[in-house]
């Protein structure tokens, strides 16, 4: 997403270089942040989160997993349901389904048009 602003990007992986997780069963974000300017990103941190699919499918979990991510932008991962989907949206983030390296993801986010 081309913008002149940073941005965090919240991804469902388990070798910190694929997107390959089913945001239910994540434990574990890797959180990006992307220098909107320079389409430049790094990762800066992993954030544990209550996995809904273990934790158990509860109103509690689903918001604090979704809380987890509210400083991020976008959430990409393999797969994601319209209940996580919608908590995901009414909080302003955007879920992104996407398998394959994060690098790939991470380039092809960076250079979708400009938002306004």
């Amino acid at each position: 997403m081309a913008t002149d602003r940073k941005y965090k990007v919240a991804i469902a992986s388990t070798d910190r270089e694929n997107v390959d997780l089913h945001f239910g069963k994540c434990e574990c974000f890797t959180i990006v942040e992307v220098d909107g300017a320079s389409g430049n990103w790094r990762v800066v941190e992993e954030r544990p989160v209550l996995a809904l699919c273990s934790a158990g499918d509860t109103d509690e979990t689903m918001d604090a997993a979704a809380d987890a991510l509210s400083d991020c932008t976008f959430a990409v991962v393999s797969r994601i349901g319209r209940w996580p989907y919608a908590a995901l949206y009414a909080r302003g983030i955007e879920s992104i389904e996407f398998r394959g390296p994060i690098a790939d993801a991470m380039n092809s986010l960076c250079t979708r048009p400009k938002q306004h």
